[in-house]
């Protein structure tokens, strides 16, 4: 078995996460761009028959969610699994450190009639919650990304814990080149699942992990493109004048007949675990 402190060193040295104000702030600047995320998913039908990833069947199948159970859903965006859950007939609070997501996941909740999620617009770290709830689940979040932010998840569930996060071999074409050429290095980015996987087999906890895979191509538009990355880099400091006359070049060296061709591979794994350790 590996030694903990040892993984523990090794996790903030490949996240940089820092401390707890650091983490706190850096939220702050991602702010922005998790607003233009939940403005692009502003209208979107609730279809509950859609599960891409298959996860959500694989959590039925295995009896994990019963009715009723309450759920907290670390880190919800827009709700896609948390009116998924909700639908189903799980209680769910939603944290979700953006305003603007946190309106659109009730507007969507709305529109789709579901009452069973109650959204908490506020950050993981400052979330101190007078109850606990059956289940603790978390996707595509950086917010439990040591081993006391792991233990305050595992200490707020009764029974099962379920993290969705990458696996390698995940990429976006254009935004990882346009991270190579500016030399950038983000701190506090998702763990991913292998990593999550030694930590939680450190603590004696037998997490089960499932797959997923999807690829994707598409195009994007000069004013889509500038908007994105704009917001984007700008989380990492680029200053704006230098960020501007990049973005203009990159796009027209890529470009074709004024559209860019993209692509994306999302790998993923759920690991789902006792608590309790059992």
């Amino acid at each position: 078995m590996e030694d903990l402190k040892q993984l523990e060193l090794e996790w903030e040295a490949k996240g940089r996460y820092g401390s707890r104000a650091e983490r706190l702030a850096r939220t702050a600047r991602w702010l922005p761009y998790y607003s233009l995320l939940a403005e692009e998913k502003r209208g979107a039908a609730f279809d509950a028959a859609s599960d891409p990833t298959g996860f959500f069947g694989v959590l039925e199948r295995e009896n994990l969610f019963p009715p009723g159970a309450g759920l907290l859903d670390i880190g919800a965006g827009t709700g896609d699994y948390a009116l998924r859950f909700a639908h189903a007939g799980l209680c769910v609070t939603a944290l979700e450190p953006s305003q603007a997501a946190v309106r659109v996941m009730e507007e969507r909740c709305a529109a789709a009639g579901i009452e069973g999620v109650t959204a908490v617009c506020g950050t993981w770290e400052e979330y101190e919650p007078a109850q606990t709830f059956d289940v603790s689940f978390l996707s595509l979040c950086p917010a439990v990304c040591n081993i006391k932010e792991l233990e305050k998840m595992e200490q707020l569930t009764r029974q099962t814990c379920v993290i969705v996060t990458v696996m390698p071999g995940s990429y976006d074409r254009h935004r990882k080149a346009m991270m190579q050429e500016l030399n950038l290095h983000p701190e506090g980015m998702i763990t991913d699942a292998l990593f999550y996987r030694r930590v939680l087999e450190a603590r004696g906890r037998r997490a089960r992990l499932f797959t997923a895979e999807s690829a994707h191509r598409f195009t994007v538009t000069k004013a889509d493109f500038m908007k994105k990355y704009r917001t984007y880099f700008g989380i990492f400091g680029v200053p704006g004048e230098l960020l501007e006359e990049y973005l203009e070049r990159y796009f027209e060296r890529h470009a074709r007949r004024g559209l860019l061709q993209d692509e994306s591979k999302l790998c993923l794994g759920m690991l789902v675990w006792n608590a309790n350790g059992d």
